[in-house]
């Protein structure tokens, strides 16, 4: 079964070359296709959206491409098992996809809580990122983080003030 990643529009999204979502959500599909029922979602984020030393946009695309995959560990048991298959697959899935992809998988429970506490790069994926799969969390969190309701960020303070 082929997977299909269909996305909302982001305000993000603008932020990113479009080789670098393409190959993402190229990636995206091969890791739904492989994990449907363990993934609550995959995110584009990092610094070529932010440019960090980068000189200009053209030079944006010698970055890595940063992926975010959060996965469920409320509804599957991640056994030693479990989750050295998922690194094996994934690891296949980067090389035949692309070697620019640097993927950061975090489990649905640990997300949460660096979001709880103010995490600066919990708050980045949030500020930066661009949802490629979402099950219906990240979002609602990003919109939080942009309404100033998630502390300490600029926004919540923008927002005190």
């Amino acid at each position: 079964m082929e997977y299909r990643i269909e996305r909302r529009v982001n305000p993000n999204l603008s932020r990113y070359e479009k080789e670098e979502i393409a190959l993402a959500e190229r990636f995206g599909s091969a890791v739904l296709k492989e994990f449907k029922d363990l993934i609550k979602c995959i995110v584009v984020f990092g610094s070529a959206a932010r440019g960090d030393g980068v000189a200009d946009k053209k030079d944006a695309k010698k970055h890595d491409i940063d992926v975010l995959i959060v996965i469920n560990d409320l509804t599957i048991e991640l056994s030693s098992e479990v989750s050295q298959t998922y690194r094996v697959i994934l690891e296949r899935l980067v090389v035949e996809v692309s070697r620019r992809l640097h993927v950061q998988t975090l489990k649905l429970t640990n997300f949460w809580d660096y979001v709880r506490n103010g995490d600066p790069v919990a708050i980045n994926m949030l500020r930066d990122g661009v949802p490629l799969y979402d099950t219906g969390f990240f979002e609602p969190i990003q919109k939080l983080l942009a309404e100033g309701r998630i502390k300490p960020s600029k926004e919540s303070i923008w927002t005190y003030f």
